[in-house]
Parts: C-alpha cells; sequence; structure tokens
C-alpha cells in the first residue's frame, strides 16, 4: 500500500507522517481486525483526548469509553523524560485486579514501557524515563495532602471523579505543575450522579459574550446541554463549595464578576504581574464532554444487545448510567432527602445547649461488624471512633472517650437491644438503648369501657427515627468539618453518612402506626449494618430519655442555688 492512501498529503509533503480521516475510519469498520488498533472513538471520545481545556470531565453512560480515554489522555506524555502523573481512584485496590483501571492500562501503554505491580506500589516506568503511577485517596486529608506535598504532576486523572472529595480534589491543583515545559491538565471520567459535588459544579448558569444568562453543562432536568457539549468555559473559584465560582464564556466575563475577589489574589504579590499580566488570566479553563454509547461500535455490535441489558437497571441506575441524566437517587423510602444531608454538612456549628454526651453502637467479638462512638456537644457532632475490636478492649475504649471529654456515665447512651445487652452489668449507670420497648409518647385510653394502650409509633426505635428525621430537615445538628473528612475503616465519615442516610425510612405498610425500616431490609438495601446511622439515632433517645424523666441537667462550673 502506497503511503498517500493512508498519509495526509498536506502533512507528508512536510515529512509528518498524519492518518487521514478516511484511513482511520476504514480501520474502525474493519469488523475482523479491528482490535488489532487502538483507536479513539469518532465523536465525544476524540474530543476529550483533544480538547484545549485546562480541566476536562468526560461523563456518559455505561459503555461510553470514559476508561480508555482516560489512558489514551496520557499519550502525549509517554515520550517526555521527566514526565511525572499520577490517576486516582477511591481505595488503592479500585484500580487493581482484574478489569481495573491498572490491569487495562496493559492494553494501551503495554509499548511505551515496564509495568511495575506490588499491593503498596503500581505504576509505569517508560521508556523514555517518565513515569505514571495508580494513587489513592481514600485516606484523611492531612494524609491525603502529606502523600502528595511537593509533588509535581504535569497529568493528573481521577476515575470516576465524583467519589472524590471537593476538598481532595482542590487540593491537587497544588501539584498540577512541573519546571519542564510539559502542558498540565486534569482529567477527569465518571457517570452522571446528581448526589455528587460535580453536579453542583455543572449545574446552574454562566455569562455569554453577550451578557446574556445560559445554563452551563447541565439543565434543570439533570440533562446535558447538548450545546455545550465539549464547549470550553472558565471560571474562578472564590469559596470552599463547588456552587462559588464565577463562570463565563471568557476569561474577561470572568473577571467581571470576580474583580474584587480575583485583584485582591493578583496583588497578593508584586512578581506577579510579570508573569500573569491581568488579573482574568487566574481563570481557570473547564469543559464537559458527555458521552453516548453509540460512538462505540464495538459495544454496538450484536445488534445492540448491550444497551437491551441496561434496559433491566433500576430506575436510578437507568437515569445516571443509561441514559446520561444527572439525577439524584430516588428518595421515595427515606424521611430525608440527598439535599437534607448536604445541609447537614454544611450547617454551621449548632450551640443549641451544654450537654456534652456520647453514644455508642455496640459490637461483640469484633470480627465482621464494627462498633462506632459518636461525642456530642449538644447537637453538634464533635468526635467519632471506629472500633472492630473485641468486648474488653471496646469497653476501655468507651471509657477513655468519657475520660477524653468528661463525660458522666449517665450521659453515656449506648445501644442494648441484642449483642449491647452484655455491655449492661459493666455500663451499670449509664443510658440503654433497647429499640423494641414502647415509644416514649405512649398514653392509656379508655376505649368503650376497655383500657387500651396507643402511641404514633410501633416502639421506641420508630420514633427516634422520627425525630433524627425531623431533626435533620430542620436543620438542627451539625458537624465539625475536619471530622467529616477523616477515615473510619478506609472510608470518610461523609461517605459513610451518604451511604447510609437512605435507611432513615419506615415500612411501607398500611399501618396506622410509624414503624422504621427493618434492620434486615436496611442490610438489603446499603449491604451491611448502618452503623453509623444507628448511632446517630441514640443521640435522638438520649433526647427523649431526658425530656420525659424531667431529669435536670445541671451545667458543670455553674453555681446554683
Amino acid at each position: 500500500m502506497d503511503k498517500n492512501d493512508f498519509y495526509d498529503n498536506v502533512f507528508l509533503s512536510r515529512g509528518e507522517e498524519i492518518y487521514t480521516n478516511k484511513y482511520i475510519a476504514s480501520l474502525r469498520d474493519d469488523v475482523v481486525n479491528r482490535n488489532n488498533y487502538i483507536i479513539p472513538n469518532e465523536g465525544h471520545q476524540e474530543m476529550f483526548l483533544t480538547t484545549k481545556a485546562q480541566i476536562a470531565i468526560y461523563s456518559g453512560v455505561r459503555g461510553a469509553g470514559k476508561t480508555s480515554a482516560m489512558l489514551m489522555s496520557v499519550y502525549p506524555y509517554t515520550d517526555k523524560e521527566f514526565f511525572s502523573g499520577v490517576i486516582l481512584r477511591n481505595e488503592k485496590n479500585d484500580s487493581a485486579g482484574a478489569g481495573g483501571i491498572a490491569d487495562e492500562s496493559k492494553v494501551y501503554l503495554k509499548q511505551f514501557g515496564i509495568y511495575k505491580a506490588s499491593f503498596m506500589n503500581m505504576n509505569w516506568s517508560f521508556l523514555s524515563g517518565g513515569t505514571l503511577k495508580f494513587e489513592y485517596y481514600s485516606d484523611a486529608y492531612k494524609d491525603f495532602v502529606k502523600r502528595f506535598q511537593g509533588k509535581e504532576l504535569a497529568f493528573i486523572g481521577v476515575d470516576e471523579i465524583t467519589q472524590i472529595p471537593f476538598k481532595y480534589f482542590c487540593y491537587l491543583f497544588a501539584n498540577n505543575r512541573n519546571a519542564y515545559g510539559y502542558r498540565n491538565i486534569l482529567r477527569g471520567t465518571c457517570n452522571p450522579n446528581g448526589d455528587s459535588w460535580v453536579y453542583d459544579f455543572l449545574k446552574g448558569e454562566y455569562r455569554d459574550v453577550n451578557g446574556n444568562i445560559r445554563p452551563k453543562y447541565i439543565d434543570e432536568r439533570g440533562a446535558p446541554v447538548q450545546e455545550n457539549n465539549g464547549k470550553i468555559l472558565y471560571f474562578f473559584k472564590y469559596g470552599d463549595r463547588p456552587d462559588e465560582c464565577f463562570w463565563g464564556a471568557t476569561k474577561e466575563d470572568v473577571y467581571m464578576q470576580g474583580k474584587r475577589e480575583m485583584d485582591m489574589l493578583f496583588n497578593s504579590d508584586p512578581n506577579y504581574q510579570k508573569y500573569i499580566h491581568h488579573p482574568k488570566n487566574l481563570s481557570l479553563s473547564f469543559t464537559l464532554i458527555s458521552g453516548v454509547v453509540s460512538d462505540n461500535k464495538a459495544m454496538m455490535s450484536n445488534g445492540g444487545e448491550y444497551v437491551a441489558k441496561m434496559g433491566m437497571l433500576s430506575r436510578d441506575d437507568l437515569n445516571n448510567n443509561a441514559l446520561g441524566l444527572w439525577t439524584r437517587a430516588s428518595d421515595s423510602e427515606s424521611l430525608v432527602s440527598s439535599k437534607d444531608m448536604d445541609s447537614f454538612f454544611n450547617n454551621p456549628e449548632i450551640q443549641s445547649s451544654d450537654f456534652r454526651c456520647i453514644t455508642a453502637d455496640m459490637s461483640g467479638s469484633g470480627r465482621g461488624d464494627a462498633a462506632v462512638l459518636f461525642y456530642w456537644e449538644g447537637f453538634h457532632l464533635v468526635d467519632c471512633e471506629f472500633l472492630q475490636v473485641g468486648a474488653e478492649t471496646l469497653k476501655r475504649a468507651c471509657d477513655r472517650m468519657m475520660e477524653k471529654y468528661n463525660v458522666q456515665r449517665d450521659h453515656f447512651c449506648y445501644d442494648a437491644t441484642s449483642i449491647g445487652s452484655t455491655y449492661e452489668e459493666y455500663f451499670n449507670g449509664s443510658v440503654k438503648f433497647i429499640a423494641g420497648l414502647p415509644a416514649f409518647d405512649k398514653k392509656t385510653i379508655y376505649l368503650a369501657g376497655r383500657k387500651q394502650d396507643v402511641s404514633n409509633y410501633r416502639n421506641v426505635r420508630g420514633q427516634v427515627f422520627d425525630e433524627l428525621a425531623t431533626r435533620i430537615r430542620s436543620h438542627g445538628y451539625s458537624i465539625d468539618k475536619e471530622l467529616l473528612y477523616k477515615s473510619f475503616g478506609g472510608k470518610m465519615l461523609i461517605d459513610h453518612f451518604r451511604e447510609e442516610y437512605t435507611v432513615i425510612a419506615r415500612t411501607e405498610s398500611n399501618q396506622a402506626t410509624f414503624q422504621a425500616m427493618e434492620k434486615k431490609e436496611m442490610k438489603r438495601k446499603i449491604g451491611h449494618s448502618p452503623n453509623f446511622i444507628d448511632c446517630w439515632t441514640i443521640r435522638e433517645y438520649l433526647n427523649l430519655y431526658y425530656e420525659n424523666n424531667k431529669k435536670n441537667i445541671r451545667r458543670e462550673g455553674a453555681y446554683l442555688l
């Protein structure tokens, strides 16, 4: 075959061997030999690989080629001698194993270097001298910062970017730099997720070149704004939340909105003017590319069988993974919504009382199920412990927390429903929560001359779940912000809450009395016991216990006659 048959004549005349679109299209259509080539899918995958945006997220349905697009994004750096880059997943093991992105990388990068893998280290050493490492971000924020502090990374990829906390994502920008003139980019991939910070970052409006207000990348229905698919917009972040950004079609538009904040940063160092030239250049470029499975000819083979199988997904999964909609998970069963939880995460510290207490969801042997301890000041959550230990060690841990915060035994409340009942003798004088006891609102009435007990709840467990949901919805709880991002059992506390909050629900029943979701249904719904939510509900029990026992709670250090 002559070179002119597959190289572009114009580039060839200049000594550059660039394939023609026609030749690439013929390779994509070659069903027999297609798997012998690595070729980006025509359309959105090509768009992701060629965008000039500093930050680009490739979102879309399953089968749109997001993982392969992430790996192909590394190609421009494989011949760079001093290149350092990372691709991050939530847990270390998420990248490893069959089908993980590290495993998939062997297909895309094997010709450029050597893959080295151990439990603690997965990386590519390219023949040029550069390196690409597979990293994680599930550790506590301070540990995450310590691991990345001082690193210079020209390429940062975040697979499933909706899972990384916004605070962690922002810190990565301090590392997206190099001293060798390589292009610095940050790339993310994900399925749409309306419960994530990415949704909050991408929804809303921006100001176009004519000053008109237009939707950014996601409309009010959660659907991608097609006219902005792959379009570069500019932003400047002025706050700590993902929605605290100025957006515009140009850097000038952003500067018009954020002049005060951008001037403040620009003028903080007199040398910035030599390099940045104007405050408008503090804006960053961004694009969202929403892929579709029809771009992927391999997935569309067999008469669209893959698309048909996606029709078996649940309603929420169908919206996110098949229809590409940024919708929030269904809250039809839950008594609180994801928006309520977002408010709890961001509520200012609530100084509702000086009542200090500890609540405990107990465990037994330490194998499997874990114990969770919460320390509260009023309804502000200050500290947490997550313990997979035996009974004796757990007793000592409870005592240490009480001693640490000067909490008296009668302000320590633990779940004594099943396993917790074994601790009754040791924690004598503490408050016991027993789920099956009658609710505090139980009243005795006479109906047709017969004595009858009535309550709005099947038991006290139902009452504490209802009280918890009511207080969350009314913004009655707050939490220490550092605690929120601290890791417990390999997962940050905020992720435990996001995973478990859906079990704050009542059973589907025609009964007049309120009944909380059964524990076995909770386990089925989230895959394990909701230890953190259970520990939270005990705070409501303690509140009801003292209200109904009318026990005086004296403020320590106060003089009362």
